[in-house]
């Protein structure tokens, strides 16, 4: 996949598109996938006070505790 969409809801399958998306953080860090193909991911982890990024195009999640 080498396009991604950033998205507010939670994501329906595109072909040839990877979703990224937040404002969800009732479902903290997740992967949507079927047939063993990632196709989306949810990385809103306000919630446990954590802020996620991922890394383009590899997919690598990046995570660092609130600093108070």
């Amino acid at each position: 996949i080498d396009r991604w969409v950033w998205n507010r809801w939670e994501p329906k399958k595109r072909d040839g598109e990877y979703q990224v998306f937040g404002h969800n953080s009732n479902w903290g860090l997740r992967y949507f996938a079927d047939d063993g193909m990632a196709w989306g991911a949810c990385i809103d982890t306000s919630r446990e006070r954590v802020l996620t990024g991922m890394q383009w195009p590899s997919k690598r999640i990046f995570q660092q505790p609130y600093i108070d």
